[in-house]
């Protein structure tokens, strides 16, 4: 391992990629085009390593890089391999993301309301609970087919930063409070 120094003068270690992920990086950038599926099969035969058991840490670099530097994004075929994805298979990905994030800031949320003594905790405790209740909670509720529902208008001619997503929730409920 190569040794450089870090943050603060502390040395830090550097992994050099092993000759298996610079193969299967290879493999991915040169022979791959946009809708073309790659089997684990040939993946595994390839470097003579089982892509999905004990080298599957070397392929999840080489996708990694791939991404980063290439551009790359690959979808999983069950038991077959991998596609590289087009930009709408990109964008309809993403609902998936976007469902497993509301999943994930559910469970965090009824992980953090079992909690007991909340006021006999630590303050610096009390902080990173209601972090995570506030940031949970904005994740559940920014992510409910409803509010997709409101910022599709929104969204139909441009992408929005968040305050402005913020802004377009503030007016719909403005909106809604003054027909009622």
């Amino acid at each position: 391992m190569n040794e450089e120094n870090g943050k603060n003068g502390k040395k830090k270690s550097i992994r050099e990629l092993s000759a298996d992920s610079l193969k299967l990086y290879d493999i991915l950038v040169k022979e791959f085009e946009v809708g073309k599926i790659i089997s684990y099969k040939d993946l595994t035969d390839s470097i003579r390593r089982d892509v999905q058991t004990k080298a599957y840490g070397n392929l999840a670099t080489a996708r990694k890089m791939a991404k980063r530097d290439n551009g790359l994004v690959f979808g999983t075929l069950p038991n077959i391999g991998y596609k590289c994805l087009s930009d709408p298979e990109i964008a309809r990905c993403s609902v998936d993301r976007i469902k497993k994030i509301r999943r994930e800031s559910k469970a965090g949320l009824v992980d953090l309301s079992k909690v007991k003594n909340y006021d006999k905790m630590p303050e610096e405790d009390k902080i990173t609970y209601n972090l995570g209740w506030t940031i949970g909670s904005m994740i559940y509720q920014m992510t409910t087919r409803k509010n997709q529902a409101r910022l599709q208008e929104a969204v139909k001619t441009e992408r929005l930063s968040y305050q402005r997503a913020l802004d377009v929730f503030r007016e719909q409920n403005m909106t809604q409070q003054n027909t009622t």
